[in-house]
């Protein structure tokens, strides 16, 4: 299976063409409204954005060629370190695969979003929580994020720790922590709404399930 994806991607690589459009993880909830934008900033950081390999501010399926073709050549060095996607410390082919699982999904229509991510990853008790939203340059003036941590209670689903942040601009991401977690079974619920001036739109995305255990 890694073979047949290497050999796919290594070939857009060197073609140099890729589909056109958005490529994101799956969404679960879009809306569009008009409102009043926000005016306060709390000016959380910005952090580096995981899986973008060729340093273009973006994550798709070229991020997925870059290294697959880097790999294909033994030329790994020469990314940067956010091209080591899974974060096991080797940029090598899972890491073109596990990006391609996660990205190479389209968003449905949204006029002020390119892509949407939900992450989860839990080691000794604590949870991390990322988000990532990216809108388009130009248009997109601020993004809210509201990030929830939620555990499995039966059928339900419980909040175990909420956050909100604003930022500035056409790109966010944003990652916070939980310590201190009993066992059971997790996910991160993330959230964005999206302005291009005092037009907005939301979208919904759910982490993958983690068990603590």
């Amino acid at each position: 299976m890694i073979k047949k994806i290497l050999t796919a991607l290594t070939v857009f690589a060197m073609l140099g063409t890729m589909p056109c459009g958005a490529y994101a993880e799956e969404t679960t909830e879009t809306k569009t409204t008009e409102t009043t934008e926000p005016t306060e900033d709390t000016g959380d950081t910005v952090e580096p954005l995981i899986g973008d390999a060729n340093n273009d501010g973006a994550i798709n399926v070229r991020d997925c060629a870059v290294i697959a073709k880097a790999f294909a050549y033994k030329n790994t060095d020469s990314l940067p370190a956010t091209a080591d996607y899974n974060g096991d410390g080797v940029i090598n082919i899972r890491d073109a695969a596990a990006l391609a699982a996660n990205y190479v999904k389209a968003l449905p229509h949204l006029d002020n979003t390119q892509t949407c991510l939900s992450e989860l990853k839990i080691s000794g008790g604590q949870a991390t929580c990322s988000s990532v939203i990216r809108g388009y340059s130009g248009k997109t003036t601020r993004i809210i994020i509201n990030q929830t941590l939620q555990k499995k209670s039966g059928s339900r689903w419980v909040t175990v720790k909420a956050w909100s942040s604003t930022v500035r601009g056409y790109f966010g991401s944003v990652k916070k922590k939980k310590s201190g977690l009993s066992r059971n079974t997790y996910r991160l619920k993330t959230t964005g709404i999206i302005y291009s001036g005092k037009k907005s739109e939301s979208v919904t995305k759910f982490s993958d399930e983690k068990r603590y255990i």
